[in-house]
């Protein structure tokens, strides 16, 4: 699969080892001498130093070309190991480079310091047994325990992976324990919370590899000696959180909404001898306690379709679907769409809680639709019969931030107004 294909067809596709893009790996190992795989064929590899470190390796599709870059947010290609460090850690050890690449001329400088991260499964998406959830609990508990944990850090004293590891699997065997709050973060309820609901969602399986003992997040109090850097990176730059993926999740997320969690945590601890550089109301409207916020749906998803779809989705009159709703009070749309059967294609709901591949809207949207099994021929926008008609927007296709935005509150749950 790739960025723009839904997570459940790339799981699909993972557990059935079709459509790949890439091959990657990791290793843990020594640094071979110099000249010691001119001839690997006839050759055995010698190694001089017994240090390992890790290194990272990305292939082509079928793994037979070496690359040394790779593109995985549809942004552009980045230059390997520097795009594999940002989030594994790690450092140059000859300093800073700018403009160029390191010379790596010797053994030391590619001793980087990397890490292997640990698998917390919290935001994966799995597909059918074996390789749903809970079959895959015991192979993450044993990735994390014998692989990632084996790993040392270059820093001394640092057990942030370890820890974290530990927690995740405090009993052998059981499931993964997605909620654990780490010791530095347990004082108080707003401390559990601003941990478990974001540190843990977005931040921490990168911060915790940081080269930088204070930037790992592990106790509160390094969050609360750069509020203002917190507040100017997440929401002002908006560099953070600096994946795709996770700046995605971050976002658009409901049940918490996770930067109302932060403002209130910024806004709590905006207190001496903590950094007071937080300047509050960055991080979007906060509502206060005993008013109610207006609902993501109604906020978010009902302009989508009043924008796109309720000129022709009027009162039912096409496909017995109504998009247009009220934009100054309730959205009837939604009763219209969640867990509602497709007129079109009755097998499947037009909008399934938590799976947008399972969602008929969905692949409408996206034009997946025609593949759908059971199909029938019904006349497109502006041509002949087709498996379940033309995509909609009827002529147009939606922006891909818009598809997105569906996606993911399909993907959340798809809570209503």
């Amino acid at each position: 699969g790739d960025i723009n294909t839904p997570d459940a067809d790339d799981a699909a596709a993972a557990a059935a080892q079709d459509t790949p893009i890439a091959t990657v790996a990791m290793e843990y190992s020594r640094i071979e001498d110099t000249g010691a795989c001119d001839n690997p064929a006839t050759e055995d590899v010698s190694f001089s130093d017994p240090e390992r470190v890790v290194k990272f390796y990305v292939f082509n599709a079928d793994g037979s070309t070496l690359l040394n870059n790779a593109d995985l947010d549809g942004f552009g290609a980045r230059p390997i190991p520097q795009l594999c460090m940002v989030c594994h850690g790690g450092a140059y050890p000859g300093g800073f480079v700018v403009g160029a690449e390191p010379p790596f001329s010797s053994r030391d400088e590619v001793k980087l310091g990397s890490q292997f991260l640990p698998f917390d499964i919290h935001f994966y998406t799995f597909t059918t047994a074996p390789f749903d959830k809970a079959g895959q609990q015991d192979e993450f508990e044993t990735l994390n325990k014998d692989v990632v944990a084996f790993v040392p850090s270059s820093l001394p004293g640092d057990t942030a992976i370890t820890d974290l590891i530990n927690g995740l699997h405090p009993v052998p065997g059981a499931d993964q324990d997605e909620n654990f709050v780490v010791t530095g973060w347990n004082a108080q309820p707003l401390e559990q919370q601003m941990y478990r609901d974001v540190v843990a969602r977005t931040c921490r399986t990168c911060h915790i590899a940081s080269p930088f003992i204070d930037l790992k997040f592990s106790d509160s109090g390094q969050a609360k000696s750069r509020l203002g850097a917190i507040e100017t990176r997440v929401c002002a730059q908006h560099v953070m959180p600096h994946a795709k993926r996770t700046h995605d999740i971050f976002w658009t997320s409901v049940g918490p909404h996770m930067p109302g969690v932060l403002q209130i945590y910024g806004d709590t601890f905006d207190v001496a001898p903590n950094d007071t550089s937080w300047a509050g109301n960055v991080c979007g409207e906060f509502t206060p306690g005993g008013e109610t916020p207006e609902s993501f749906y109604h906020t978010d998803i009902q302009p989508i379709w009043a924008a796109n779809c309720g000129g022709c989705h009027i009162g039912g009159a096409q496909a017995g679907l109504a998009l247009d709703g009220d934009a100054a009070g309730p959205d009837p749309s939604y009763s219209n769409l969640v867990e509602v059967d497709s007129s079109e294609l009755p097998a499947m709901k037009r909008v399934k809680k938590n799976s947008a591949n399972e969602s008929y809207l969905f692949h409408k949207l996206e034009g997946t639709h025609g593949g759908l099994s059971g199909c029938p021929n019904i006349g497109a926008c502006f041509g002949a019969n087709q498996p379940c008609g033309g995509q909609m927007p009827c002529g147009n296709v939606l922006p891909a931030q818009e598809r997105t935005t569906i996606q993911n509150w399909i993907e959340s749950g798809a809570p209503g107004p």
